[in-house]
């Protein structure tokens, strides 16, 4: 996440002389639920829930398992299931996990990369439209003339 964070706003920018303010601002955002709503703004202007409703197809596997509950929102979804647990490991050295968490870890992982990647492209092809149309010749006047 972090990555796409500033990879477009350096695009954004063309310049990478405030680099230390984007940090700042990736860094105050403290949770992962925040990190995900912002990053999904930024990318694609819409929530992270919104978007992951609309891309829906890319989590299937990940909500599939019986461990998704519809009344949850996507965010908070991977916020509890899958940051939340890699804390306990990293942060709390709890180890007593079974190899069905694993395997839960690692599709919940490639999910959440697969709508990320989604993101990535749908900026991608805003920033193409957006190229292409200020490439478009003028219009000619209204008054006929040749300027």
């Amino acid at each position: 996440m972090a990555y796409l964070f500033f990879k477009w706003k350096k695009v954004d920018s063309f310049t990478f002389d405030i680099a230390k303010q984007w940090e700042k601002d990736w860094t105050e955002m403290r949770s992962i639920a925040k990190r995900m709503d912002e990053l999904s703004k930024f990318l694609t202007g819409i929530s992270f829930d919104s978007f992951a409703q609309k891309k829906k197809v890319l989590l299937q596997s990940a909500l599939d398992d019986g461990h998704y509950d519809p009344a949850t929102s996507f965010r908070d979804f991977f916020q509890e299931q899958f940051f939340e647990r890699r804390n306990m490991i990293v942060h709390y050295g709890e180890i007593d996990f079974q190899e069905s968490d694993g395997k839960l870890s690692h599709t919940l992982a490639s999910s959440l990369i697969s709508l990320l990647d989604a993101m990535d492209r749908q900026r991608i092809a805003e920033m193409d439209i957006k190229h292409k149309k200020a490439l478009e010749p003028a219009p000619p006047s209204e008054t006929g003339r040749q300027d």
